[in-house]
């Protein structure tokens, strides 16, 4: 575990937790990619997995889900987060979300930023974070970016 990540992350390091985090991308964005005629990629996803830096989030079972992310420059891009059907509702989405935000603050980034389709109920969580909407990612998609100054 890196050390100054909170106790409940530990980093996504085994093979298996790629495999993990790619099943849980697929179930939790599968429905509205077919909203959209889109379809998930586990190519692109795995392709994806080494470049970012990734946690599990272990708080109450040993993968409740996990938070991915990278830095370029001076902006922090939250690229994956996904919990557990079972922990999501609880308050462990705003707990995970606000201990990230509060790791970038120690970094180089004075900003965040994060795509999310316009009609996931998880924007709410966004903008209680004190994400603001940014921009149309791409019209067909409904895909929208959003962005924290830190």
């Amino acid at each position: 575990m890196t050390a100054h990540w909170p106790a409940y992350w530990r980093a996504a390091t085994h093979p298996a937790d790629a495999e993990f985090a790619c099943a849980l991308v697929n179930q939790t964005m599968s429905p509205y990619w077919r909203m959209r005629h889109m379809a998930f990629s586990r190519r692109k996803f795995m392709d994806l997995w080494p470049k970012m830096e990734a946690a599990i989030i272990q708080y109450s079972g040993p993968r409740d889900g996990f938070i991915g992310w990278d830095i370029q420059g001076r902006v922090g891009y939250l690229r994956e987060f996904h919990l557990i059907e079972a922990c999501r509702g609880q308050g462990l989405g705003g707990r995970v979300l606000d201990d990230w935000i509060a790791l970038q603050r120690g970094g180089p980034a004075t900003s965040v930023e994060l795509k999310v389709f316009e009609n996931n109920p998880a924007r709410r969580l966004y903008e209680r974070a004190g994400f603001h909407f940014r921009r149309y990612f791409d019209d067909r998609t409904g895909l929208i970016e959003m962005r924290c100054t830190l």
